[in-house]
């Protein structure tokens, strides 16, 4: 199995992270074919047809212990996370949806720095949403938290409260 050509995996990557749409094992593997360059260029490193691959993708069919083995490797990341969604050790919801808590953690602390920076007191509630929109916003795009977007999302909170 040709392993050398997956530059792409790692580029496609934002915080170690590929971008995934939807929730299954098939948007996972999708996500690794984008990584690499496309569904035809992953069938060739899986070495599997073209057709297999997309009955991976459409959940049609469940790919070998070994193929799931090559298809982790090739995509840069853990078995745990292909098949899951998420690390091994990362706190999941009851509505099954894995947080990142990283992330989450970012968000709160410079949040919670720019409201005291500028004197700002939101009530808890609205300190919350404010929390829940920012999670949304940056692990949707797959972004890093930044101060100015933070801050941008603070002055409409402060506004509308």
């Amino acid at each position: 199995m040709e392993t050398n050509d997956q530059g792409g995996a790692a580029q496609n990557r934002k915080n170690n992270r590929l971008q995934v749409s939807g929730y299954g094992l098939g948007a996972r593997i999708a996500a690794i074919a984008t990584s690499v360059g496309g569904k035809k260029r992953l069938a060739e490193l899986v070495n599997i047809s073209e057709g297999h691959l997309y009955r991976y993708i459409s959940e049609a069919n469940e790919p070998t212990a070994s193929k799931l083995v090559a298809l982790a490797h090739i995509g840069e990341v853990s078995l745990d996370w292909l098949l899951t969604g998420r690390e091994s050790g990362q706190q999941v919801p009851s509505e099954g949806v894995a947080l990142d808590l990283e992330v989450l953690e970012s968000l709160g602390l410079i949040a919670f720095e720019e409201l005291q920076e500028r004197a700002l007191s939101l009530e808890p509630a609205t300190q919350a949403r404010l929390l829940r929109v920012l999670y949304r916003h940056f692990v949707g795009r797959g972004e890093t938290p930044d101060r100015e977007t933070i801050r941008d999302f603070i002055d409409l909170a402060a506004r509308n409260p």
